[in-house]
């Protein structure tokens, strides 16, 4: 069998390779194994709706990890027949596309004979570190216990606002993966290069409520309740870093209530932040994230979602990383069928609200 540690070797240096042939540096798309090295398919397989490399290679090879021996042996069949799929992206796969399958036995000699050397990944023991913004922090912390419980490759997040993250990526943080509240941050990441574009995709839409805390005293179920002197003040994150807290600005703007309760706002780090100015009763009252308002000092109502934009956000693996194996592996365990029921149960939607 392929073991975890040779998988995480083997994917570490495919994915080098595809990522060095997208920037125009190596010379050829397809990644060909010696001449030498037959590979005969142990099976046929057409994609299917909702399928993924990992996904197949979990199904046939008993790995999520070995989904680059499928790369590989497909990419090779495809020299000699046509009918099996030219794959350049091992992230994007098409529906219909033909697999070629190998042996669990064929897998490890194909993948063992297409690295040129030794390569060092010490690293990939260390925890893989991910920059994510503080409205999944609930739901990442079971992600990553999920994903480290499969893998053996343990997690460290850094919760903040997506803007302050973004800041610490340009810095030279040496994170592996973010997971952004929205798309503009990620983008921006991209235009400097700092990002593995092929991997930068949505991962869920989120929403914002009106929390109350318990004890306050006061009640609000709607934007304009705010407008009550007995409420003193309202949290919301900061809208310049955070992007919940643009969108708590959005939906005040479109009530019609923004400049009278300028008084009033006391503007938090981030919507964790603005979680805890509730949770305290620092403030009675705030706007924050759905999937962060299961708490027991607050009840909440959910704001309606044409008062602000779409919640898109978008994740990527950095290019920095001293990890990219787990950071993509990590990625393609967020966008999968696992990763996201967590983050329905967190009252999350899918990609584009569907």
């Amino acid at each position: 069998m392929i073991t975890r540690l040779q998988s995480f070797k083997m994917l570490a240096w495919l994915t080098v390779l595809v990522s060095l042939w997208l920037a125009g540096l190596a010379p050829a798309p397809v990644l060909a194994a010696p001449p030498a090295q037959e590979i005969a398919c142990a099976e046929e397989y057409t994609v299917q709706a909702d399928d993924w490399l990992s996904k197949i290679a979990d199904k046939f090879l008993g790995d999520i990890l070995a989904d680059s021996a499928i790369f590989e042996a497909t990419n090779q069949q495809h020299a000699a027949d046509p009918a099996f799929a030219q794959i350049a992206n091992p992230d994007l796969i098409e529906i219909g596309w033909q697999l070629c399958i190998p042996t669990v036995e064929q897998a490890q000699a194909l993948l063992a004979a297409s690295a040129s050397g030794p390569i060092d990944l010490t690293v990939s023991n260390e925890p893989l570190l991910v920059a994510a913004a503080a409205n999944v922090q609930f739901a990442f912390a079971e992600m990553g216990q999920k994903f480290t419980e499969q893998t053996g490759q343990p997690v460290e997040f850094s919760f903040g606002s997506s803007g302050n993250l973004t800041t610490q990526i340009e810095n030279g943080a040496p994170f592996g993966v973010f997971v952004a509240a929205n798309v503009a941050f990620v983008d921006r990441l991209n235009e400097q290069a700092l990002i593995f574009p092929e991997t930068q995709q949505l991962y869920a839409q989120g929403r914002i409520v009106l929390a109350v805390n318990r004890e306050a005293g006061v009640q609000a179920t709607s934007l304009e309740d705010l407008l009550d002197p007995t409420i003193t003040w309202v949290a919301i994150a900061n809208p310049e870093l955070a992007p919940y807290g643009q969108a708590a600005k959005e939906a005040m703007q479109k009530a019609g209530i923004w400049e009278a309760l300028q008084p009033k706002l006391v503007p938090a780090e981030n919507i964790g932040q603005t979680l805890q100015f509730v949770q305290t009763g620092d403030a009675p009252v705030g706007i924050i994230a759905l999937a962060i308002a299961e708490v027991p000092e607050i009840t909440y109502t959910l704001l309606p979602a044409d008062l602000h934009n779409p919640l898109n956000q978008s994740i990527a693996v950095i290019k920095s990383t001293p990890n990219e194996a787990a950071a993509r592996a990590f990625l393609e365990f967020v966008t999968g069928p696992e990763g996201q029921a967590i983050l329905e149960k967190y009252g999350f939607q899918s990609p584009g609200g569907t």
